[in-house]
């Protein structure tokens, strides 16, 4: 017998680095594009190499600003739902060998199995697990939704078309974000987001109170898909707490099938399964 190891811990890490390089990446360009100061955007001052005049005057280069920000959310859903779509991949292939190992696949099929499910789209995918395996999240529907708008915002510039609309009037995308609030001894409460300038002054105290509180954003047909900073802060920490809830899942698949999760250090994981 063959025995294998599945690191559940490098498998989460593969959307976890996805989530930080979108979260990283994402508010560099942002906070350029945002700053009325920064204003260099030729790739070389080599005067024999201009794609664009080097003096564009200042409605052109809001213009440029606005654009290369749109451009860099585009780029940063890409890569988190890409990243996150790699991750289910590989979460796909561990409850696979699991399968194997216990009998109820046959191991002649991993394989062609494996290939399928990689091939196929982010909605196929979470899909796929929940219904072989069990495996899934309670924000698959918001996933789904933030994916539509990645395909908009990558194949139509942002301009909501009729294939982005579920009912051909608007797309819709939703996730669960989180409110700051103080309430106070009245049971007043005061929003803390953004925190005021100078701060909040709580003259009977008060308490900090954070809650889940459910975005839901539509874009009507042919207008800009757009996503504020805190918007996209958000998504991410949604797809984290996703991550984590397929990965849990994930685990409780393995030990109903007989495997033993062997704790390694403070946070390595893995699974032993056997073959002939």
């Amino acid at each position: 017998m063959k025995q294998t190891h599945i690191n559940f811990q490098a498998i989460q890490e593969i959307a976890v680095t996805g989530v930080r390089r979108t979260a990283v990446f994402m508010g560099l360009g942002l906070n350029a594009a945002n700053d009325p100061d920064f204003k260099q955007y030729e790739l070389t001052n080599l005067t024999q190499i201009q794609i664009i005049p080097p003096d564009a005057d200042e409605k052109t280069l809001s213009h440029f600003k606005t654009e290369f920000g749109h451009w860099i959310v585009a780029n940063g859903l890409r890569e988190l739902i890409e990243t996150f779509s790699v991750f289910l991949d590989e979460v796909h292939s561990a409850c696979l060998q699991i399968g194997v190992s216990c009998n109820q696949i046959p191991a002649d099929e991993f394989e062609s199995r494996d290939r399928k499910f990689r091939h196929g789209g982010l909605h196929e995918k979470l899909t796929y697990l929940q219904d072989h395996f069990g495996i899934g999240t309670k924000h698959q529907d918001s996933l789904i939704s933030i994916n539509q708008a990645r395909h908009c915002l990558t194949h139509r510039r942002g301009v909501v078309g009729k294939e982005d609309c579920s009912d051909g009037k608007e797309l819709i995308v939703k996730w669960l974000g989180f409110d700051i609030y103080a309430e106070i001894p009245t049971g007043e409460t005061i929003s803390l987001q953004p925190v005021p300038e100078g701060g909040v002054f709580l003259p009977d105290g008060g308490q900090i109170m954070l809650k889940g509180s459910e975005r839901i954003m539509a874009f009507p047909l042919h207008n800009l898909v757009t996503f504020s900073p805190r918007d996209l802060a958000e998504i991410c920490n949604l797809v984290l707490s996703a991550t984590t809830e397929i990965i849990v899942s994930a685990q409780t698949y393995a030990t109903n099938n007989g495997i033993q999760l062997a704790i390694e250090g403070e946070s390595t994981v893995e699974v032993a399964k056997n073959t002939k």
